[in-house]
């Protein structure tokens, strides 16, 4: 700044110096460029000292720490570290993508947990749905079994008396004579029994008809000879 003032100091004086004053300022210019390099450069040997300062500092704790003094010891444990680092570097980006790879399976593998889980949960509820309907079938099954039975029961009952009445019929009109199931040997008079007797006759309905037991066919069979019978009596 100082430089530029003279400098434009002496242009304006220009026209009213004389040759030695004019020689006298260019030189005086150059002397203040010199003194402001010379600044310069001193500030900027003062820093490359004090950076040469912590450069020897740090490389003393170097060698301190290290327990090596000389400068290519220092340099090849340096290069070895470097190595080493390296080494666990690489090593680490390898575990690193190893892991993403895992961690990308394990994602897969609960995905299929959880598709396979539901899909065995379908399945259940399929077989619950299944099994409520098959036992309600099964309950309306029994429901319809005991209604049967109680019909087969009451069927059974009126078929009895029927039967009994028939069997009853059969024995007053002495109807054995004209069928031909009974053994004529066996043959007796249920008119000329007791009432007791009659009465006992009458319960073995189903050994009476030469044990053949209480059927449909033996009812029609016996109601036959029974009309037949009625017949020969009037």
């Amino acid at each position: 700044a100082a430089a530029s003032a003279v400098v434009h100091l002496a242009e304006k004086a220009k026209g009213d110096t004389s040759p030695v004053e004019e020689e006298n300022m260019l030189l005086e210019q150059n002397l203040a460029d010199l003194r402001s390099r010379k600044k310069e450069n001193e500030q900027l040997l003062e820093q490359i000292e004090e950076s040469t300062q912590s450069y020897q500092e740090c490389f003393d704790e170097m060698k301190k720490v290290s327990g090596l003094t000389s400068t290519d010891d220092i340099v090849k444990a340096f290069v070895e570290q470097e190595e080493e680092s390296f080494s666990i570097f690489s090593y680490i980006q390898r575990l690193s993508h190893e892991t993403d790879i895992l961690v990308e399976q394990q994602t897969h593998i609960q995905q299929d947990i959880g598709d396979y889980t539901k899909d065995q949960t379908d399945k259940e509820n399929h077989r619950i749905n299944v099994l409520h309907k098959y036992k309600a079938i099964l309950n309306e099954a029994k429901e319809e079994r005991i209604k049967l039975n109680e019909i087969a029961s009451e069927g059974k009952r009126t078929v009895e008396t029927i039967a009994k009445k028939v069997q009853s019929l059969y024995i007053k009109l002495r109807c054995s004579v004209l069928d031909p199931r009974v053994d004529k040997k066996r043959e007796f008079d249920i008119g000329k029994q007791s009432k007791k007797m009659r009465l006992r006759a009458e319960s073995f309905l189903p050994t009476l008809l030469n044990g053949q037991g209480v059927s449909e066919r033996n009812i029609l069979h016996s109601m036959e000879l029974i009309e037949k019978r009625s017949i020969q009596l009037i």
